[in-house]
């Protein structure tokens, strides 16, 4: 199964720099290659909603994002949304955007040892790149349609590095996750920062707590390293945190990364069965659910997670957030991004864990 794209390449650029996108658009017309680009979809976007074709053009649906980036580019909100979207899909493995700067201004999430293209007023010359860079990318994925499957029920998996969407399960045994990735999280009305992709897991509090000569604590029976890490108070997840220069977020944080930019009940979507580890006796491996949009996993359900801020004045409880794998959504639902529950710091809980967030520098 070879993935098909709708678009060969998608065009994010802000409002104020159209007129760039206008002449590429016209150029990539004439050369008969397939895009997105907003300003022309106007009568096919009527009346869907604007999140879902955001992440359809920007992340599933096209092989290459051509990011026209610009000191106005930054300040926007739907830029910059187009930018989370495509950064992550970047991070599950595939090099997915293509930088063409109108200056020099930094892109967060964007490295500067990427080779990008700087904008002289050529869209002949940008749309024949495109072309071959596309060429290019076909041919690569041509040379590899020879590739050995292995079924497990009613789930197919392709070993050959191709970027193949299939059941959870099967994408842990065979592209485990690389666990602690850091997530740039960006937006207008918070400073950006950085969040862990996956909960801290077992083995990783395991090897912290090696390093430090402690003791970790006990968890529940069956489970393996690569499930959350839980029965830890607040002040150890801060330590663990510190460890990898690091912090807890704040609940407004992580209320924003779980959200991203959806607007839904839970992290990744309205269907907690979808979307969460929930109503069961112990959690699942980190990450066996597919990300939210901005790549981070398990936000919704499988282990509730520590927040940096006290609950009330006196300094009494800390706040915790996303529910847990024994969480339910009824009479009271636990798994809301906007629920909140409280526990003393100093309390072990075997359903409560943590992530890891950073200040960005």
């Amino acid at each position: 199964m070879i993935r098909l794209f709708k678009y060969d390449v998608a065009i994010s650029v802000a409002e104020e720099n159209k007129h760039v996108a206008d002449q590429i658009a016209k150029e990539l017309k004439k050369l008969g290659i397939r895009y997105y680009y907003y300003a022309e979809n106007e009568i096919g976007s009527w009346g869907k909603h604007i999140i879902d074709l955001t992440i359809d053009a920007y992340g599933r649906q096209a092989r290459f994002v051509l990011m026209i980036t610009s000191a106005t580019f930054v300040n926007k909100y739907w830029s910059g949304l187009e930018k989370l979207i495509a950064l992550a899909k970047t991070r599950m493995g595939e090099p997915h955007i293509l930088q063409l700067r109108l200056d020099d201004t930094p892109i967060d999430g964007i490295s500067k040892h990427v080779v990008y293209q700087d904008w002289k007023n050529n869209p002949e010359h940008i749309a024949r790149m495109l072309k071959e860079k596309i060429k290019g990318q076909k041919r690569i994925r041509q040379r590899k349609t020879g590739v050995t499957t292995v079924s497990v029920g009613s789930s197919i998996a392709i070993l050959s590095g191709l970027c193949i969407l299939f059941n959870p399960p099967i994408r842990n045994i065979f592209f485990p996750l690389k666990h602690m990735q850091q997530i740039l999280i960006t937006g207008s009305g918070i400073d950006s920062f950085y969040i862990s992709n996956t909960e801290v897991t077992i083995d990783e509090y395991r090897t912290y707590c090696k390093s430090v000569g402690k003791q970790p604590p006990p968890q529940l029976t069956g489970l393996r390293g690569n499930a959350p890490v839980g029965n830890i108070t607040w002040q150890e997840a801060m330590d663990f945190c510190k460890s990898k220069n690091g912090r807890l977020p704040t609940e407004r944080e992580w209320e924003y990364a779980a959200d991203a930019g959806l607007g839904k009940k839970y992290s990744g979507g309205n269907n907690a069965q979808k979307v969460a580890i929930y109503n069961t006796k112990k959690p699942a491996t980190v990450g066996s659910l597919d990300p939210n949009t901005f790549g981070i996993h398990d936000m919704t359900g499988n282990i509730a997670e520590w927040c940096a801020d006290w609950s009330d004045s006196l300094q009494r409880y800390k706040i915790v957030k996303g529910g847990a794998y024994n969480s339910r959504i009824s009479p009271e639902n636990e798994l809301l991004i906007s629920a909140r529950t409280i526990a003393n710091p100093n309390e072990r809980c075997p359903d409560i864990g943590f992530r890891v967030a950073w200040n960005k520098q």
